[in-house]
């Protein structure tokens, strides 16, 4: 028979039976490169092609995402959803909620106060955003969107299966940008028509931090032709990368003054250096503060200008260095006298005088004179006072090698490397037979050494002879 109606075609009978399918198709795919953000976090843009491939219309479309649940803790933020490409046939009518939606558990994408209808064959692209945690993922992140939708005749009426419960169409989404095939040639494909997308991070481009530590002769803090660097200084790298985690590394200048810190995530650095031994410092700063480094950056050129003490060419610092002042004692007394005064001339010069003021005199009848110059050969001439022929550097053959005034009124200054090393001159008399010749009971040597316990003078009063006052200044200090 009819089977209850003409269908409208005018022809009773031999009409043909309709196969009601109800299908979606569902792609997702990587749209682009992922972009590296300052914060060091990647934002990946995923793409979704939803088309109804199915025999009947699908209303009532849902599209759901749980990219949280699947990415874990490698989930920051999701946003900027929107239809890249709209539906052709006037009897759809899909809408997304752009405003709600942010990835955070089962969210659905489309906007629940439309109907959410794709016509048989139609089609429709959204897109979205994503922001991921790239240094907590150990493996590919795997992400699928579950569509659903009830079939619907020309009507706008629900179609039912013989037991009444709605005609339905379900999909997991396949990688790819095809909804109508499995994807074959898809990076992510693994041979079935709904794979879950893979996003693997690509290695983060790393930055360096690099500088030098050179000697800087002229102190103007910029390294000139002939500077050479510092080597084994130690150089400290401190600060917080992008993502949080504290640095704290430290090198060795090479044997060129040259330093580096590799493998840098970006951040905000601070480099310090420790002054070598000897060293007085950085002219300006031992510490350049506030590097901020981007990724796959390379601080360059962050160079310190090391100074020695007394370096008398330096034109910068702060404060200026001063030269540097080494041990007084360093040099014999009467040197460091001898320089004060400018010139190579007598020390002191003047008559001795016993303990009554009165001038004192040799057996001869001689006075006695004093002084002696700091000659460089060690003589204040070319006089023997010894009366014979000796090293013409140590006429007495001293080992004392103290200064000794002579009768003859010249004197000798000899190297004095040791606690006698004073420059005190010794008043001797002035015979051959002097007790000091050839060294002989050199250390027993007195201040005074006369023949007789004492000398007259004009006046017959008893001139005792007596140390200078140079000699016994010494002897107090040295007390």
């Amino acid at each position: 028979g009819e089977n209850g109606e003409d269908n409208g075609d005018g022809v009773a009978g031999n009409d043909p039976t309709p196969i009601q399918i109800a299908d979606l198709g569902i792609a997702k795919t990587i749209a682009g490169e992922p972009v590296l953000t300052e914060n060091g976090n990647f934002v990946v843009t995923y793409q979704l092609v939803i088309e109804n491939t199915g025999t009947v219309a699908i209303g009532n479309l849902s599209l759901l995402e749980d990219i949280s649940t699947q990415f874990g803790s490698a989930f920051v933020d999701a946003g900027n959803l929107v239809i890249t490409s709209g539906t052709s046939d006037p009897l759809s009518d899909i809408a997304v909620d752009s405003a709600g939606w942010n990835g955070v558990n089962s969210i659905e994408l489309l906007d629940g106060s439309s109907a959410n209808i794709l016509a048989i064959g139609d089609s429709f692209t959204v897109q979205f955003d994503v922001e991921i945690n790239p240094i907590v993922v150990t493996a590919p992140l795997n992400n699928q969107v579950v569509g659903e939708g009830v079939a619907f005749d020309e009507n706008g009426n629900p179609i039912t299966n013989p037991d009444g419960s709605p005609l339905v169409a379900v999909d997991l989404s396949d990688a790819g940008s095809d909804p109508g095939t499995s994807n074959p040639d898809d990076p992510s494909d693994l041979g079935t028509p709904d794979d879950p997308t893979l996003f693997d991070p690509p290695e983060i481009p790393l930055s360096q931090i690099t500088g030098t530590v050179f000697l800087d002769d002229n102190g103007d803090g910029i390294q000139q032709p002939g500077e050479t660097g510092t080597a084994g200084v130690e150089v400290i790298l401190t600060g917080t990368d992008v993502y949080g985690n504290p640095v704290a590394v430290t090198v060795l200048t090479d044997a060129n003054g040259n330093y580096a810190f590799d493998g840098l995530f970006a951040g905000d650095y601070t480099v310090t250096i420790a002054a070598p031994e000897g060293f007085v410092g950085e002219l300006n700063t031992d510490q350049i503060s506030n590097i901020q480094l981007g990724f796959g950056e390379s601080a360059d050129n962050n160079t310190f200008a090391e100074v020695l003490p007394g370096d008398s060419n330096l034109t910068a610092g702060n404060p200026p260095q001063l030269p540097f002042l080494g041990p007084l004692v360093n040099n014999p007394i009467s040197n460091l006298i001898n320089s004060f005064a400018g010139a190579q001339s007598t020390i002191y010069s003047g008559i001795p005088i016993n303990a009554n003021a009165d001038p004192l005199s040799l057996d001869s009848g001689r006075a006695v004179t004093g002084g002696y110059t700091g000659s460089g050969d060690g003589w204040g001439g070319d006089c023997d006072p010894c009366g014979q022929v000796i090293d013409p550097c140590d006429p007495c053959n001293s080992i004392m090698n103290v200064p000794v005034i002579m009768d003859d009124g010249c004197g000798c200054e000899g190297t004095m490397p040791n606690e006698m090393e004073m420059g005190v001159p010794v008043i001797m008399e002035g015979t051959q037979a002097n007790p000091i010749q050839n060294g002989q009971e050199a250390r027993n040597v007195e201040a005074i050494a006369n023949s007789s316990e004492s000398n007259e003078s004009d006046t017959g009063e008893s001139n005792v002879a007596r140390p200078s006052f140079l000699k016994r200044f010494m002897n107090w200090l040295s007390a």
